[in-house]
């Protein structure tokens, strides 16, 4: 591993930790608020005397296992006993269950902790191995894209800052969702690969909205078909085009790609709908035992059990209980948060949606012909008709070739602000989308720095210009924690948004009280 990327990994690794202990002491000072919201029921209970080992990751982990870590937990220990567990994916509880096994496996002839226990220690210890390994696929995005080893580097920095840093660490599948996100995204990059397909599938196995990750793929087809139109039109014109070539290479390189993707993407959330019919619509009326206490706790709180009369989904023309566990459940649907008490909610959202507003207008208006023609500009016969690359570093607006990512991370901006619960976008956004982390590169990088282009430099050289030797062998001084802050406005916002929200976030998390 190359300087930089070792450089990265170790300030992922160092951010996680910082993170878990800000927790511990965060969780130790302050009483946790009783927010009445689902809690994980043990099976087996755990009867009997907690031994000091169990005490000590009850310690450490507690502050990280709050809200819908709750549920994950839950999911990993018993299953999908309830209907309303339905909403969470099951890749994540599965790499936690696995995680959980194996460590303990490895302590069970000596007794030393109960498996809830080993579940808490799994699920913080596969965030922070994917928290690493996404932040060094951002790192590899970032140069692909971008094609700047400055802005790539800055931008994986930030986010290993980055102000949902607390639900990378807790039991949350964002880690996992951000690393298979990332890594579709660059492997659509490169070219239409059999990876790729697997990727969308594993990504659609952890989050609902990976489904908006097929979109990058469909574009991708997009402009291997308008390349194979312009092809023969330029063929065509030297009187060498042949017809049934194009459509062989529009077909075998655009189409078919496409709804393979297509058809792996939705194929997970298919089967696990498929999974929630049969278990909870009569269709195999499952008597399972539970375990006395999750049956107790089911009906204390009146939840629905697989072995109960089959819900009002299962009775529709197309029963996806997904749609109906979130509307039932959360209440989530088309501007049923816009009420007065959710205020404080909106302006907790408030400075993501203003960052990706801004500046989602200022590139629109920026590649104003580029983007009215979709990206696909490159293509026109006419050279008078491209246009020029702008000076980044200039102009503080993203290049061009980041069309398709500024339009799915608005698409899902849009989505987060009028159809979910508006304090969840910074964490489904900042998981989701690697743009906020390449305004905040581009926004705070000094005026006096300039570009390092991708070249034939060697690793070493490379990363002797973007930090010092110093920097290089500190585990966690950086050049974004060491330059100079600007005068700039937009420098300090954000740096104080990202420190802010990840330290304050941390915090309130892990005691039950509200945050993102």
């Amino acid at each position: 591993m190359d300087l930089i990327r070792t450089k990265i990994a170790l300030l992922a690794l160092y951010s996680r930790l910082f993170v878990i202990v800000l927790s511990v002491l965060a969780n130790l000072v302050i009483p946790d608020h009783d927010a009445g919201v689902f809690q994980w029921t043990y099976s087996p209970s755990r009867n009997g005397s907690t031994s000091w080992p169990d005490f000590v990751v009850d310690t450490l982990t507690d502050g990280l296992t709050r809200w819908d870590g709750q549920y994950f937990l839950h999911i990993a220990n018993s299953g999908y006993t309830y209907e309303n567990t339905l909403a969470f994916f099951p890749l994540y509880p599965a790499c936690v269950r696995v995680a959980a096994e194996i460590i303990y496996w490895t302590q069970v002839d000596y007794g030393l902790i109960h498996f809830s226990s080993a579940l808490k220690l799994g699920a913080v210890a596969v965030n922070v191995l994917f928290f690493v390994l996404a932040t060094l696929v951002l790192l590899e995005l970032s140069r692909k894209v971008l094609k700047d080893e400055r802005l790539a580097y800055r931008a994986a920095l930030f986010f290993c800052i980055n102000p949902a840093s607390i639900f990378f660490t807790a039991a949350y599948s964002e880690s996992l969702h951000a690393l298979l996100s990332f890594y579709v995204m660059l492997k659509v990059e490169r070219a239409f690969t059999f990876q790729m397909g697997i990727l969308l599938a594993l990504s659609t196995g952890v989050r609902s909205n990976a489904l908006l990750n097929l979109g990058f793929a469909a574009y991708k087809g997009v402009k291997v078909i308008a390349r194979e139109l312009v092809i023969h039109r330029r063929l065509k014109q030297l009187g060498r085009a042949e017809m049934s070539e194009t459509i062989v290479n529009i077909i075998g390189d655009g189409a078919v790609p496409c709804l393979c993707s297509a058809f792996m993407s939705l194929l997970p959330f298919l089967l696990f709908q498929w999974y929630a019919f049969t278990e909870y619509c009569g269709v195999t009326k499952p008597r399972m035992d539970f375990g006395e206490n999750i049956e107790e706790y089911g009906q204390i709180h009146h939840l629905k059990m697989p072995d109960a009369d089959p819900s009002v989904w299962c009775h529709g023309s197309i029963p996806v209980p997904y749609s109906y566990v979130q509307s039932h459940y959360w209440n989530v649907g088309f501007l049923r948060y816009f009420q007065f008490k959710q205020i404080p909610n909106f302006f907790l959202a408030f400075p993501l949606f203003y960052i990706i507003g801004t500046q989602a207008i200022r590139f629109f208006k920026c590649h104003q012909f580029y983007s009215s023609y979709l990206g696909l500009t490159y293509f026109a016969l006419d050279p008078a008709q491209k246009v020029p690359p702008q000076d980044t570093y200039k102009s503080r607006i993203l290049p061009r070739e980041c069309f398709v990512y500024i339009v799915h991370v608005t698409a899902l901006s849009m989505f987060c602000l009028f159809c979910v619960h508006v304090q969840i976008s910074t964490r489904m956004i900042c998981s989701s989308s690697p743009v906020l982390y390449w305004l905040a590169a581009l926004l705070t990088t000094p005026s006096y720095v300039r570009p390092l282009p991708l070249t034939d430099l060697t690793k070493h050289q490379v990363a002797l210009q973007l930090e010092t030797p110093a920097n290089l062998e500190h585990p966690w001084k950086s050049i974004v924690t060491q330059e100079r802050w600007d005068s700039t406005s937009e420098n300090k916002f954000f740096r104080i948004y990202f420190a802010g929200y990840a330290i304050v976030g941390t915090i309130l998390f892990c005691n039950f009280l509200p945050w993102t």
